[in-house]
């Protein structure tokens, strides 16, 4: 069954336990494995000390644009589409099973317009007042619909990015796993 986003409630809460490392430990070997052409990162309120977030887990896939249609062709045999999520030539998400947690991986072109979920989390890490408004424009938002906050943070996440919110020069040195050239494996570089 899909939750339409205008019933589905924004709502702050921890994760249980130690779920979230758990939920790491299985899906970003899986994931690198599976993708091995591909940087794979942690996204989201997970990926940055200090916010505060709801029982989630963001992951993000970055290929290049001749990789994009092998990685969703391997990834459409092992997961399930976000149905939340309408995908187009140069993103697609998929929902990663998980009791715990509501896991969501972004597949994306590196370049591409969809290319700044990553910008937005090393801006996150950088600036410790951007970090205070996204955690209260959370609060705001809590007990909202998904699309209020959905709306919300798109908003907030364009200021937050100025003009590097979109389009192929919105790509920065990662701080994590480079994408290996064509034809490379990633941990030996041949």
């Amino acid at each position: 069954m899909t939750i339409d986003a205008d019933e589905e409630i924004f709502e702050l809460s921890d994760p249980p336990g130690d779920a979230l490392e758990r939920a790491r430990e299985i899906w970003l070997p899986r994931l690198e494995a599976g993708l091995p052409f591909a940087e794979i990162l942690e996204i989201g309120s997970t990926a940055v000390a200090g916010l505060i977030g709801r029982r989630n887990l963001d992951f993000l896939a970055r290929v290049r644009r001749e990789d994009f249609f092998r990685a969703g062709q391997s990834l459409d045999g092992l997961l399930e589409r976000d149905p939340r999520n309408s995908g187009d030539d140069a993103l697609q998400a998929y929902r990663l099973p998980c009791d715990d947690l509501d896991i969501v991986l972004r597949l994306t072109v590196v370049g591409g317009p969809h290319d700044r979920f990553h910008l937005f989390v090393e801006r996150l890490r950088d600036d410790a007042r951007l970090r205070a408004a996204y955690n209260r424009l959370k609060q705001k938002c809590n007990g909202k619909t998904m699309r209020d906050y959905c709306t919300a943070k798109s908003d907030f996440v364009a200021k937050a990015l100025g003009s590097r919110a979109t389009g192929a020069r919105a790509v920065v040195e990662p701080r994590r796993r480079a994408i290996p050239e064509k034809g490379k494996n990633r941990e030996t570089g041949r």
